[in-house]
C-alpha cells in the first residue's frame, strides 16, 4: 500500500505540473517577446485526461492493498469482484445504445465507487456483528471511529465524481457561438436564448459588459442570466465572467465574449 500511495502522489503532481504548464507556458512566451501561442482544450485532453483515468483506476485498487505485506490471492479476489461489477454494468451501457464514453466513465468510475461501498458495506456488517449496534449507528461510528480513512475515501469520491463531470461535458457537451443584436435569439439543446439588454460601464481601468440573457424552455422563461465581459486598457485584453444555470441533469454556460474593441 506504501508504494500505491507514492505512485498515486507522483500521478497527482504530474497532473499538476501539466496543468501549469498549460496556463503558464503561453504567458511565459509572450512575455519573453517569443510568438504569441495558445494551448486549448485539446492539450488539456490529451495530456491529463489518460493520466487522471489511471488515477481513478488505481483509487479502486489501494483499498484493497495491506500495509508493508498484502496477499496476492486475498487482493486479486477482491479486485475481481469489483470489477466484474463494473465491467457487467460498462456492457450494460454499451448494449443498451447510451454511449461508448459512458460505458467507459462506468468501467473507469465504477469500479472505485464499488470498491469504496463495498469497503463501507464490509465494515458495517462487521460492526454491527460484533457490536450489536443496528447498521444506521454501525455506520455512523465506523465513519467517525476512523475518521482519516473513510474520510479519505470520501475525497475519492468526489474525485470520481468530477471526473466523471468531465467525461460527460467533453463528449456530451453542446457548444453553440453566435452574434446576437438585442432582441435576436438562438438556439442551444432544448433552450432558447434571446438578448435582452447590454449594459456598459467604464472606469479608468477596464470597460465592463454586462448582458441579459433570457433562457425559455418549451416557450417557458426558466431564468435571467448576465454573462460579463471586462477589458483591461493596460493589457488591451478581456476577460468573460461566465453565467452558469445548473440543475441536477446538467449545466447551461454563457459566456460574452468581445469581438473587437476600438477605443
Amino acid at each position: 500500500k506504501e508504494g500505491a500511495f507514492l505512485l498515486a502522489n507522483a500521478v497527482f503532481v504530474t497532473i499538476v505540473l501539466l496543468t501549469i504548464a498549460g496556463m503558464v507556458l503561453p504567458r511565459l512566451v509572450d512575455v519573453l517577446g517569443g510568438s504569441k501561442i495558445a494551448l486549448g482544450r485539446g492539450y488539456f485532453d490529451w495530456s491529463c485526461g489518460p493520466i487522471m483515468l489511471f488515477l481513478v483506476f488505481l483509487m479502486g485498487i489501494c483499498p484493497w492493498l495491506g500495509w508493508r505485506k498484502s496477499s496476492w490471492n486475498s487482493t486479486k479476489r477482491n479486485f475481481m469482484y469489483t470489477f466484474l461489477a463494473a465491467s457487467i454494468i460498462a456492457i450494460v451501457i454499451l448494449v443498451s445504445g447510451i454511449g461508448n464514453w459512458y460505458a467507459v466513465a462506468a468501467l473507469v468510475c465504477g469500479f472505485p465507487l464499488l470498491t469504496i461501498f463495498l469497503e463501507w458495506l464490509r465494515g458495517t456488517k462487521s460492526r454491527h456483528r460484533t457490536r450489536d449496534e443496528n447498521y444506521l449507528q454501525a455506520f455512523g461510528c465506523l465513519i467517525w471511529n476512523s475518521r482519516p480513512r473513510y474520510g479519505g475515501f470520501i475525497v475519492h469520491i468526489g474525485i470520481i465524481l468530477v471526473t466523471m463531470g468531465i467525461i460527460g461535458s467533453s463528449f456530451y457537451g453542446v457548444e453553440r457561438t453566435a452574434t446576437l443584436d438585442i432582441g435576436e435569439s438562438m438556439t442551444i439543446g432544448e433552450y432558447e436564448l434571446t438578448h435582452g439588454d447590454l449594459a456598459l460601464k467604464a472606469d479608468s481601468l477596464k470597460l465592463n459588459a454586462t448582458a441579459s440573457i433570457f433562457v425559455t424552455r418549451s416557450g417557458n422563461l426558466v431564468d435571467t442570466m448576465h454573462p460579463e465581459s471586462n477589458y483591461w486598457f493596460a493589457q488591451r485584453e478581456s476577460f468573460a465572467e461566465v453565467a452558469v444555470r445548473s440543475t441536477p441533469a446538467e449545466d447551461l454556460f454563457v459566456s460574452l465574449v468581445w469581438t473587437s474593441y476600438n477605443p
